[in-house]
């Protein structure tokens, strides 16, 4: 496994890392046969390693001597000192909590790349000592092996030269695909905060409370740029994956808000009453982002009413059959009232997760839905949908969707609907130094506790 990672990090990029509409792609391809090149470096430096390093023990074997000191030179201290430089951090890993990812390899880097280095420098003598010895190739100037290493050596340079500056001038222009991980990681920060600032005005200019429906990748960076950069207003930053954060029925004012695409927000609020697309705000890097101003009577297409059971925190209000992009049918469920959050100090963080302190006490929250026949049977599995960093206050209502199977919509034995709704606050660790309080810590959302108790409701399918 560890030589698979190294093979990873030691070839070059796959072209769809880059974008597809990267300057860099092309140069890319046109490298691809590096890849099988630096693989079969990777294995010779490897079996280089353990040649160097077993030879004292297999020159006394050969020779037929067992005593005596072993001639340990320096060439034979430096590739052990190489190999535990490779070894060591990956050994450190044997035993782990969570998965491990080829970055994590990242310090082994150097000494691969010196032992491979190595390796080519071996056979670079003796492939001199052979042109040397060689007849057929005595009447070669004896300076031709080392200008054609040159040669190649300076021409694999320009390319890649030409390949970054390219890359970078695509940057520069935006026309890239800023999610194609792992080399892009978003939106430019620059043309984010750009979005933010005209949300900001937007949600000002129309008295409205403020949201970023997010995607896992753009929460953090787009939460923390509205806590640290844009700050003079509040906004709620959560991942709309699967959920829509909605302002309540008795809220005071609408809600603006910031739609990335991709997330769910930018499927299922184009579809419902009381909400008006306000702005189309261009972006470096991916399609524009998407200003949308809800009210609070916003509702879903063809909603059915859910009979309302007296107790305390969120229930289920109403519910719809909606179409997603890329999920198809889904059912979609609009939770009111509010969750029995706790502010504490230890959650009163700056920026983590995207979290501003003035908009609620961060949470992820897992809706559940069973299907049920007409005689209460469960049909299928339980259905989940997650709403991750969500701040939920008594201004903000719950959109949660469950993608639905074509066969459980077409088969029409749905009767009805169980569903119920987890919550797992986030608590953040600071640790101190007397007084002093440190800014890195450590964020866990747990332990997870029913806030609303299965409720069931009678479904009529579209």
């Amino acid at each position: 496994i560890a030589l698979t990672y190294l093979a990873n990090m030691v070839s070059p990029a796959p072209s769809n890392w880059l974008g597809a509409t990267s300057s860099y792609t092309s140069m890319g391809e046109s490298l691809g046969w590096l890849g099988a090149l630096m693989r079969a470096l990777l294995i010779a430096t490897q079996i280089w390693f353990v040649g160097i390093i077993a030879w004292p023990w297999l020159a006394q074997r050969v020779r037929g001597t067992s005593t005596g000191r072993l001639p340990l030179d320096n060439k034979w201290r430096f590739t052990v000192c190489l190999a535990l430089w490779e070894v060591a951090p990956l050994l450190l890993m044997v035993r782990h909590t969570r998965a491990i990812v080829p970055h994590y390899v990242l310090v082994t880097l150097p000494a691969v790349y010196i032992g491979m280095g190595a390796v080519i420098a071996w056979l670079a003598m003796r492939l001199k000592e052979f042109i040397e010895r060689s007849t057929v190739v005595a009447s070669y100037p004896r300076w031709l092996p080392t200008a054609t290493l040159l040669a190649l050596t300076v021409a694999l340079s320009i390319g890649q030269t030409v390949g970054v500056i390219n890359e970078l001038a695509t940057i520069h222009s935006g026309s890239f695909d800023g999610l194609a991980l792992p080399l892009h990681y978003g939106t430019p920060l620059a043309s984010e905060s750009d979005a933010l600032a005209l949300a900001q005005s937007a949600a000002k200019r129309l008295h409205a409370t403020l949201s970023i429906a997010s995607t896992r990748v753009q929460q953090e960076p787009l939460g923390y740029l509205n806590t640290t950069d844009t700050n003079d207003l509040p906004a709620i930053d959560y991942i709309s994956a699967g959920c829509v954060a909605m302002p309540s029925a008795d809220a005071g004012a609408s809600q603006v808000t910031l739609v990335v695409p991709g997330s769910t927000a930018a499927s299922l609020l184009p579809q419902m009453s009381g909400v008006t697309q306000v702005d189309r705000i261009p972006v470096q890097g991916g399609k524009p982002y998407l200003l949308y101003d809800i009210q609070p009577s916003a509702a879903l297409p063809n909603s059915q009413p859910i009979v309302p059971v007296a107790r305390q925190g969120p229930q289920p209000a109403n519910y719809a059959y909606v179409r997603l992009a890329g999920a198809g049918e889904a059912l979609a469920i609009r939770w009111s009232g509010t969750p029995p959050l706790h502010v504490t100090n230890g959650n009163g963080v700056r920026y983590w997760y995207g979290a501003d302190p003035r908009g609620g006490a961060l949470a992820n929250y897992t809706a559940t839905a069973q299907a049920l026949d007409a005689a209460g049977r469960p049909l299928g599995s339980p259905l989940h949908s997650s709403c991750d960093r969500l701040a939920w206050n008594s201004q903000v209502s719950l959109i949660t969707t469950f993608p639905l199977a074509s066969s459980v919509m077409q088969g029409g034995q749905i009767a009805a609907w169980r569903v119920s709704l987890q919550m797992a606050q986030a608590k953040a660790t600071r640790p101190s130094i007397g007084p002093l309080l440190m800014e890195t810590g450590a964020i866990t959302f747990g332990p997870t506790q029913t806030i609303s108790a299965p409720i069931t409701f009678d479904s009529r399918l579209p």
